[in-house]
């Protein structure tokens, strides 16, 4: 009977102690799952940052498509004489020629 109690208690000792190396594989892993949130909380702030940024720059981009509007509309009837077109289509068909002949 003394055997078989001291077999038990050896048996208990064991398990207890591989219970032990679990519970202390598990910490390890879960510390490191703790140092990995935290990159990860740092990331998210950086992208809320990132996105506030974002936001404020669509604003800015919106109102100057509305002012750039406003512009165009405002221009009215306000167009290029033919004549005036003609001679600037000119001007550059001759700039143009220039260039092409000092490339080669």
């Amino acid at each position: 009977m003394v055997k078989s109690d001291s077999k038990k208690i050896d048996n208990i000792e064991k398990l207890v102690e591989t219970i032990a190396i679990g519970v202390s594989k598990l910490t390890d892993k879960v510390d490191g799952l703790d140092s990995k949130v935290d990159v990860l909380d740092s990331r998210v702030t950086n992208l809320e940052k990132d996105m506030t940024v974002m936001k404020k720059d669509i604003v800015e981009v919106k109102e100057n498509i509305k002012a750039t509007r406003s512009d165009v509309l405002n221009m009215g009837d306000k167009f290029v004489s033919n004549y005036t077109f003609n001679q600037l289509a000119e001007r550059v068909y001759t700039l143009e020629k220039r260039a092409k002949s000092t490339r080669k």
